[in-house]
């Protein structure tokens, strides 16, 4: 999930940091519940804007989710941010309404950390949010992953052009997903 997404973010222009968490896969550190975590992803967010990547866009799976939204939330140099199979079940409350900045959550119809109901109802109480349901796959979008990594590169694309205006245009309000990208059948 998480390389196909930054494969096709990067396919879309973007340039793109993908790194594990402490203490997952080969790197260094042990789990800090969030905290620690959280601290990774504000110094990956710093490093992108140190190398001049910017308005930066902040992406994440499953827990790596939370910790985008938690890091974007109030973080400028941040236009948008992605939540791919946002773990409801295991967020703080506000966290989706906190957010305050143009954001898509992908969803599996079948995700046991967070039905598709479950975070429509988080979403809608977040001022720009919208939720694109994959249609018969669980947490891990079993078969559906370049779905998922299409319908973020594309909102990504989307929320960019919107927030950095052209020379004949002003800046537009972010934008939803358009149809194609909210997945409803199979």
């Amino acid at each position: 999930m998480v390389f196909r997404t930054a494969k096709a973010l990067a396919a879309a222009g973007f340039d793109v940091l993908r790194f594990n968490f402490r203490g997952v896969g080969a790197s260094s550190g042990a789990h800090d519940e969030g905290r620690g975590e959280l601290e990774d992803y504000r110094a990956a967010l710093a490093a992108l804007a140190a190398r001049g990547c910017m308005p930066l866009f902040a992406c994440g799976y499953s827990f790596g989710a939370i910790q985008a939204l938690a890091a974007a939330a109030g973080d400028a140099r941040v236009f948008a941010v992605a939540a791919i199979g946002f773990p409801v079940s295991m967020a703080p409350e506000e966290l989706l309404r906190s957010c305050g900045k143009p954001l898509l959550v992908v969803q599996g119809s079948d995700d046991p950390f967070g039905s598709p109901a479950d975070v429509a109802a988080e979403a809608a109480r977040a001022p720009h949010a919208a939720v694109a349901e994959i249609a018969a796959s669980g947490h891990f979008f079993e078969g559906r992953a370049q779905e998922v990594a299409d319908a973020v590169a594309a909102f990504a694309s989307r929320e960019l052009a919107a927030a950095i205006p052209t020379k004949s245009s002003e800046a537009r309000p972010p934008s939803k997903p358009n149809e194609s990208e909210v997945r409803r059948g199979p």
